[in-house]
């Protein structure tokens, strides 16, 4: 299953998307976690190989490791970062304080496109 891991509803309409750090190599269990407390999740994954001592493995890594995408994240934030293995939402330093990093629904729709465009092509190191 190359491509896309949507865990809830279609990524055209509703509130924006944001950006959730994660610890390293917890993007699909924070995903899960965060979809089954309601909330929009959005982790594009690609299929490689990877090679073990007796044998080749396929596997669906994170095509942006450490980050989840979820949809609507501000408003309930502390749900947000109290899931086990994510680490905080990305955010930008504007003057003084601190404010959340929006992601436009188009960068959302693009990485999903060229996600569906490759579903074929495998990536090895």
């Amino acid at each position: 299953m190359a491509g896309t891991i949507t865990l809830a509803t279609d990524c055209r309409s509703g509130p924006s998307w944001y950006a959730l750090y994660t610890r390293h190599q917890h993007e699909k269990a924070v995903a899960q976690i965060l979809s089954g407390k309601g909330f929009e999740v959005f982790l594009p994954v690609y299929l490689a190989v990877r090679r073990w001592k007796d044998r080749d493995k396929q596997l669906h890594l994170p095509l942006f490791p450490c980050y989840v995408f979820i949809r609507g994240g501000a408003l309930r934030r502390l749900d947000v970062v109290m899931t086990r293995g994510s680490t905080g939402l990305s955010s930008a330093k504007a003057s003084r304080r601190r404010s959340l990093t929006m992601r436009r629904d188009p960068q959302i729709l693009q990485a999903d496109s060229v996600l569906e465009a490759h579903r074929g092509v495998l990536v090895s190191p």
